[in-house]
């Protein structure tokens, strides 16, 4: 993470250089989306709504933006 903060600092930066309020504010939408986007599925993930080993596609998208999972949803998860 650190090794790519560096590079998508000066992006960042460059970007608000060009002045354009229109890039501006979609790019602030855009990493507020997927700031908001990371800390909810941390959230998931510390309170053992998704997991990391056994999800599937179909269990990822039926599990994505629940604060809770039925036994129904479990049955998605790939058993090892």
């Amino acid at each position: 993470m650190a090794v790519v903060s560096i590079p998508l600092a000066m992006l960042i930066q460059w970007l608000l250089d060009k002045k354009k309020v229109v890039v501006n504010i979609c790019l602030l939408l855009v990493f507020i989306f997927l700031v908001a986007l990371n800390t909810f599925q941390s959230y998931q993930l510390i309170h053992n709504i998704t997991v990391w080993d056994g999800t599937t596609r179909a269990f990822y998208w039926r599990s994505f933006g629940k604060l809770n999972v039925t036994k129904e949803d479990k049955k998605l998860l790939r058993e090892e």
